[in-house]
């Protein structure tokens, strides 16, 4: 089952021939906008999915983050996820019950409307009370138990689009199975996103061999041993003058040729290298 949302926006203008770039034209404000739109609506739609399918009843997960022990995100950038959900925290904490609670315990002040009639000033005492939130022990712990660790190979990666929120699951296993945590049998939240703009919200439960497979991910132990390549380097790679890898590794695999032409443009081959 997957909770989705869409629309159609132009956040992220990718390249065309007829066009007078060769780059990418990205809004980041407007992108980050999106994504916090997309991934409220998709995480609505599921629990309303779920809830008709009986996998729970309607007065349980009104905090849907509390159903799962990981949230796994598409991470442009490492700390997207926590920047991104901290409205909806928020929320949750408000339909869940508590909320005033919190605000007073960790003395969070948030606006009220009524007091700011001009929307710009309304929406930046906004601004610094979810900055507030975001910085409280409350979120903190929040981000600790369910974020932070699917973040941490993403810190040495930077933005890798479609590959990221595979990145962040392997990432968020691999440091689970070194602290020796116990997630057999739990669930998984994943939030998946693409400009344009469109946002899957599903989830998956960890099974009892999750430990042996997640060790050998290795992708820490990857990281480490990345070695520097110069401007040079880095621009015939770019250009596509380098052809073959510049570091010769046993049992790898790597891209070969993309086609060209007819039923075969843009099709990927792939060998050993």
């Amino acid at each position: 089952m997957f909770g989705v949302a869409m629309e159609s926006v132009h956040d992220f203008f990718k390249p065309r021939r007829e066009r007078f770039t060769e780059t990418p034209v990205f809004d980041g404000q407007f992108s980050n906008l999106c994504y916090q739109n997309r991934m409220t609506e998709a995480l609505a739609n599921f629990r309303s999915q779920a809830v008709r399918a009986r996998w729970f009843r309607e007065d349980q997960f009104k905090a849907l983050s509390e159903r799962w022990a990981r949230m796994i995100f598409h991470l442009p950038y490492a700390f997207h996820a926590k920047r991104m959900f901290v409205e909806e925290f928020v929320a949750e904490r408000k339909r869940k019950g508590g909320w005033e609670s919190d605000v007073a315990k960790f003395n969070l002040f948030e606006p009220d409307p009524a007091q700011y009639p001009d929307p710009k000033s309304l929406a930046k005492a906004q601004a610094v009370f979810f900055k507030s939130v975001s910085e409280s022990g409350l979120y903190r712990r929040f981000v600790k138990d369910k974020l932070e660790r699917s973040q941490r190979a993403s810190q040495e990666t930077g933005n890798l689009y479609t590959a990221s929120i595979f990145l962040a699951l392997m990432s968020s296993l691999e440091s689970d199975a070194a602290e020796h945590n116990r997630l057999a049998g739990k669930r998984l939240g994943f939030v998946a996103y693409g400009s344009g703009s469109k946002a899957k919200v599903f989830e998956a439960v960890v099974q009892k061999e999750w430990e042996s497979v997640a060790t050998g991910f290795g992708v820490f132990e990857k990281l480490k041993s990345r070695r520097v390549i110069d401007y040079d380097q880095y621009e015939r790679l770019h250009t596509g003058l380098q052809d073959r890898p510049i570091y010769k590794e046993e049992k790898r695999w790597g891209l070969e040729r993309v086609g060209k032409e007819g039923v075969t443009l843009g099709a990927r081959y792939y060998s050993a290298l």
